[in-house]
């Protein structure tokens, strides 16, 4: 898990899924190859992979700890979805926020869960 400290304030990203997918118009629809060139100086390597023309992707939640308080920002990218447009998380499964809390957060202690998922975790 990766999280940065800003102040009194730690965000952490809870990562569900990550890993590489090809670029497609539905993906990047104004980012044809020459685009991804222009701008390879800060993609490549980290973000793209110019050989297989592939971009780094991930859907994540984020965890943020402040005051005393827990909130979990899910962004509503997982489970049960129909994606044409990206096949590789289409109706995945898995229970990313329940297995990844860091210690000592639970679920019980989350003070806020601001989600657009239509089922609760």
């Amino acid at each position: 898990m990766q999280s940065i400290t800003l102040g009194e304030v730690t965000v952490a990203r809870i990562t569900e899924w990550e890993g590489c997918a090809p670029i497609t118009a539905q993906l990047a629809p104004e980012g044809g190859r020459e685009v991804w060139e222009r701008h390879s100086s800060w993609l490549a390597p980290r973000f793209w992979n110019r050989e297989s023309n592939e971009v780094v992707t991930c859907s994540a939640s984020y965890l943020v700890r402040s005051a005393g308080k827990n909130i979990l920002i899910d962004t509503a990218s997982g489970n049960g979805k129909e994606r044409p447009y990206f096949p590789l998380s289409t109706l995945t499964v898995g229970s990313h926020i329940k297995c990844h809390l860091p210690i000592p957060c639970s679920l019980g202690s989350l003070h806020v869960l601001c989600t657009g998922a239509s089922e609760p975790i």
